[in-house]
């Protein structure tokens, strides 16, 4: 579905000329920031082995450890994309997004049907 969601944005033309609608503003921006990651972490391995670690661990040289892990990669992810933006155009980062996330969901039904 994501990669369906990009592909598609990628080729709308007439609506980024015409004022597509940008996010600004603290509040809006952290909590769609937030949402992005607190649901995007939900289920992932990391996630169960961070809880793993809690459960035959102490809890807070898990939690520190956790924390200082997810905000380094998060600070990396906002250099790099910053870094992507300034450089290569909206609709070809989408592209790409698209043909990646497209290629992990065959990926995903091969292994389902494979083993």
């Amino acid at each position: 579905f994501g990669a369906f969601i990009l592909l598609r944005a990628g080729d709308d033309d007439e609506e980024d000329d015409a004022g597509g609608k940008t996010v600004t503003g603290f509040w809006p921006v952290f909590s769609t920031a937030f949402m992005a990651v607190f649901i995007s972490e939900w289920g992932d391995l990391t996630q169960i082995t961070t809880a793993n670690l809690a459960a035959t661990n102490g809890t807070a040289s898990t939690a520190i450890g956790s924390f200082l892990a997810l905000t380094s990669v998060s600070a990396l992810a906002l250099v790099a994309g910053r870094f992507i933006a300034k450089r290569v155009p909206l609709k070809t980062v989408q592209r790409v997004g698209g043909v990646c996330m497209a290629g992990l969901a065959l990926w995903s039904l091969v292994e389902v049907f494979t083993g």
